[in-house]
């Protein structure tokens, strides 16, 4: 619970700055370090899931929930 709690609040972290930026109609107040800090963040995530992954592969012990995990990031960041 911890974990799926920790990535839904993780991934409202940009929704101020998206209503901001909607109602400006204007990203003119975006942060380059935060998206490059977001964009490294998913990809370290990404990593750490698919490694869990992997390991739980070797040991026999699955985690539906990294499965959806891996696939939801790569459908994330191929579409950004």
């Amino acid at each position: 619970a911890i974990k799926h709690t920790s990535i839904f609040l993780e991934s409202c972290l940009a929704l101020p700055q998206a209503m901001r930026n909607y109602s400006n109609k204007t990203t003119d107040g975006l942060n380059v370090i935060m998206v490059g800090g977001w964009i490294i963040g998913d990809f370290m995530k990404l990593f750490y899931f698919t490694s869990q992954l992997l390991w739980s592969r070797v040991t026999g012990v699955s985690d539906a929930g990294n499965i959806v995990f891996v696939f939801g990031c790569i459908f994330a960041l191929t579409t950004d």
